[in-house]
């Protein structure tokens, strides 16, 4: 199992603040700067135009399923391949916005810091920074070129090789969701924080973009795991929002953590449930001493 990742800071201004909370969270806004930067003739449907085939538009939001029967059985339709936000407001009144670029998604930086500026009228970013593996930020002075020579472009492969030392005595987790987790459940959004259903979810995520973006894992490793999901138990939590329209606050788990804690970890980059792409069920994985 392997996906390249490319993860970017963009820093803005404050008085951006009430068009950022508009972008994030609306696939319409967005997807509609993108397609606006690279379609011309936008008055046309993606469905018949001759450019279909190669549209980067439609590479990058068009969600087209699989030739591979099986992988279609399995995933259906795919997410794509990014994930913009949460948004944050630094102690200095500047607004920070994570994005995170997959699969194809890696060699459209400029395109992608491009559509968030349309979407705030051209509002200039202060600045663009990249993570690397230490997740140290480097700024990007210049995005004219398309080369990723300067960018680092990260593997979830090592990403978890790397994380893995880091819950190999650990039991105990503590999950932080930061931005409102929506989860369905046999046709139903979830009102309250699932152990089991959460971690399924997080490993279907990262299944499923791999699966389509990257290089699939094996199917029978990853019901191994799902079936290691029920043996997490919820010790406490610190609940900030609950209800139907998300689950937001700190949640202690007991399980296989030194098994699964990696994989979680990989997961708070991706988000999970509803909106997940647009800023939805953001949330960090730490190992309890």
């Amino acid at each position: 199992m392997d996906l390249n990742l490319v993860t970017l800071q963009l820093t803005l201004p404050s008085e951006t603040l009430a068009k950022l909370t508009q972008l994030v969270g609306s696939a319409l806004r967005f997807e509609a700067a993108l397609r606006a930067l690279v379609c011309n003739p936008d008055d046309r449907e993606c469905t018949g135009c001759p450019q279909n085939g190669s549209c980067p538009f439609v590479l990058l939001c068009g969600r087209i399923l699989s030739s591979d029967p099986e992988l279609v059985r399995l995933y259906q339709r795919p997410g794509v391949p990014f994930v913009l936000g949460p948004l944050q407001q630094t102690e200095s009144g500047q607004l920070e916005l994570s994005l995170v670029l997959l699969g194809p998604a890696i060699h459209q930086v400029a395109l992608f810091v491009r559509a968030v500026e349309q979407s705030l009228d051209a509002v200039s970013l202060y600045q663009v920074s990249v993570c690397d593996y230490q997740n140290q930020q480097r700024i990007l002075p210049d995005l004219s070129s398309r080369s990723l020579a300067d960018i680092p472009v990260l593997s979830a492969a090592t990403l978890l090789d790397l994380a893995t030392p880091r819950f190999a005595s650990c039991q105990q987790i503590q999950i932080t969701i930061t931005s409102p987790l929506r989860m369905l459940h046999q046709g139903r959004e979830l009102n309250r924080f699932e152990p089991g259903l959460f971690v399924k979810a997080v490993l279907r995520r990262i299944s499923s973009l791999t699966a389509y973006y990257g290089t699939s894992a094996d199917p029978d490793l990853f019901r191994r795991y799902a079936q290691s999901a029920e043996r997490f138990r919820l010790l406490s939590q610190s609940v900030q929002q609950q209800g139907r329209r998300g689950v937001s606050g700190h949640f202690v788990l007991e399980g296989p953590c030194n098994e699964l804690g990696p994989l979680l970890s990989l997961g708070g980059l991706l988000h999970i449930g509803k909106g997940a792409a647009y800023g939805n069920g953001a949330f960090t994985v730490s190992p309890m001493p």
